[in-house]
């Protein structure tokens, strides 16, 4: 590992209220280089709150925290896919977490991308999102998404929510939320409306060159 350098050169994070329709900036993100004191590991972390801004920000705080307690956790039990379990359970218990947060109507997407350099030409990317914050990756022949976008009008999430006791009217759960996967929204918690993410695993083959990824809000991903 000591001899090569790591791929990746450049990010940026970019962030836009919209004055014009959001009274406030409920968007947050982080990103954390040498992630678990490693260089060849970075961590992005992108949150959509909604309702207000408090899930998002209990997120943007404490989600690499106990992210990492899980890995090293699993890491010493030899668990096999350590980063997917740990992926969802990260997700699950920061949900119980602000659930003691006593809050009703708000929560927050989530999409989280773990990226790890195993030589000089091989990157495998970790994905886990909820919600419809999106991750893609662009590349010379086009794009692929490694997230799944988790809304009322998705034909497999409408009927999980319709058989959690649910039901979709006019493209949202019980007629409130467009979401049907997110942390918080407890209100809509018997009606299907969880916090498990969709979890993925890719790998790059770093000698093809002008490869990217963006990582975005439903903001970006609706209009573009």
């Amino acid at each position: 590992r000591s001899l090569f350098k790591r791929s990746m050169k450049e990010y940026a994070y970019r962030e836009d209220q919209n004055i014009a329709n959001e009274e406030t900036m409920e968007d947050k993100g982080k990103s954390i280089e040498n992630f678990m004191n490693d260089p060849y590991q970075m961590l992005f972390m992108l949150f959509d709150g909604h309702g207000g801004e408090t899930v998002s920000t209990y997120l943007q705080n404490n989600f690499a925290q106990t992210y990492k307690e899980y890995l090293v956790s699993y890491l010493n039990n030899n668990n096999n896919n350590y980063i997917e379990n740990a992926l969802k359970d990260t997700f699950n218990a920061l949900n119980n977490q602000i659930r003691k947060l006593n809050l009703s109507s708000m929560g927050s997407t989530a999409c989280v991308v773990h990226l790890i350099w195993e030589s000089p030409s091989k990157l495998v990317i970790y994905s886990a999102n909820c919600g419809d914050t999106r991750v893609s990756l662009i590349h010379p022949e086009g794009y692929n998404r490694l997230s799944k976008d988790h809304r009322a009008d998705d034909k497999d999430e409408k009927k999980r929510i319709i058989k959690s006791g649910g039901m979709v009217v006019n493209g949202r759960v019980m007629g409130a939320l467009m979401l049907t996967r997110a942390f918080g929204d407890f209100e809509l918690s018997g009606f299907g409306v969880i916090e498990t993410p969709y979890v993925s695993k890719t790998e790059i083959d770093l000698n093809i060159k002008n490869q990217f990824l963006i990582i975005a809000c439903d903001g970006i991903w609706d209009l573009n």
